[in-house]
C-alpha cells in the first residue's frame, strides 16, 4: 500500500470537495483507536485529477528521498 492515497469525497464533510489526499502512516485516532478507517488529511481537492497528481508527487518523493 502506498503511503499517500486518494479518498473519494471530503473527509471533512465539505460538499464542495470531491477528494481527500491522506497519509496512511498517520491514522486519525479517537481515544487511541482509529476512527472509521480515516487517516490524517493533507489536502482536499475539487476534482479527482488534481488529487491523483498530488498523491503521485507525494508518493514519488517518499520512495525517492
Amino acid at each position: 500500500m502506498s503511503r499517500y492515497i486518494v479518498i473519494k469525497g471530503s473527509q471533512s464533510a465539505h460538499c464542495c470537495f470531491d477528494c481527500t489526499v491522506v497519509d496512511t502512516s498517520r491514522p486519525y485516532l479517537i481515544a487511541g483507536k482509529q476512527y472509521e478507517g480515516q487517516f490524517e488529511a493533507l489536502c482536499e481537492t475539487f476534482d479527482q485529477a488534481d488529487a491523483d497528481l498530488i498523491c503521485a508527487a507525494l508518493n514519488f518523493y517518499e520512495e525517492n528521498k
